[in-house]
């Protein structure tokens, strides 16, 4: 599949006869000089995106195209992984606050507001925050925004910059959690292998693209539904984050947490 330049020459150098374009709602949205290139001249096939299945779906016929067999998707044992590094904490409530882009990033406040609940209402509850370097000032400034009595029962692993040993105390921090909260971003599927219990803060900016998902029965989606949904990235609020993150409540996520055991 293509979404950026980089990966689509990374994926061309290899094997420009097995890659195709796939035409999703994503690519055609980031439609432009660069993106009618890579259909047009890049890539001799393209795969239409078929809204109506799921995301998985759609990665098992664009993985029966390049094997050239019918095999059902799955994300995988992940044993290359293993032996997975000790975790900081374990049975622990894991907070990911972080996500590449900005824009897709619930507010720090609501994140510090949902980990006070955790805390006052378990008193053995623990919470192990997680991101990359990139995040650690996000991820202290939740922190301080905490009660300084319940400061001392939050942990932080901020994960390696090398990207073969990050993924392995990423997936760790998810494996060994009781509860994960997250953005839309990679705790959710890595949680979804292991069965962990995920709220998935997301909003409509691809939604039924990449959440929610059906196929994992792990993670409760959390949004705040608006008519301007599946806008592909294109904000018309042009706010940071999306408005539909903006306008998700606080007492939204408790609610859910409390619906939870963890």
């Amino acid at each position: 599949g293509a979404t950026n330049f980089e990966d689509c020459a990374a994926l061309l150098v290899k094997a420009p006869e097995k890659y195709v374009f796939v035409d999703s709602p994503y690519n055609v949205n980031r439609s432009g000089v660069l993106y009618e290139g890579l259909r047009t001249k890049f890539f001799k096939n393209t795969l239409p995106y078929r809204g109506e299945h799921s995301l998985i779906w759609n990665e098992n016929k664009f993985a029966d195209f390049i094997t050239g067999k019918s095999e059902l998707f799955s994300p995988g044992s992940l044993k290359i992984f293993e032996p997975l590094p000790e975790p900081q904490l374990t049975r622990s409530v894991l907070i990911y606050p972080g996500a590449d882009d900005p824009r897709h990033r619930w507010e720090p406040e609501k994140f510090a507001a949902a980990a006070e609940y955790i805390l006052t209402e378990n008193r053995k509850a623990q919470v192990l925050f997680s991101g990359y370097p990139q995040e650690k000032n996000l991820i202290d400034s939740i922190k301080n925004m905490l009660p300084p009595e319940l400061q001392s029962r939050i942990k932080i692993s901020i994960v390696s910059p090398d990207k073969f040993i990050d993924i392995k105390q990423l997936i760790s921090n998810v494996k060994h959690a009781g509860l994960v909260i997250t953005n839309a971003a990679a705790p959710l599927h890595i949680a979804a292998c292991f069965g962990v219990k995920t709220l998935c803060v997301t909003g409509g900016w691809h939604w039924g693209v990449f959440a929610p998902c059906p196929e994992y029965p792990n993670a409760t989606f959390i949004h705040h539904p608006m008519t301007c949904y599946k806008c592909g990235g294109y904000c018309s609020y042009k706010a940071i984050p999306f408005k539909c993150l903006q306008d998700l409540s606080t007492e939204t996520i408790l609610q859910n947490i409390d619906k939870v055991k963890y």
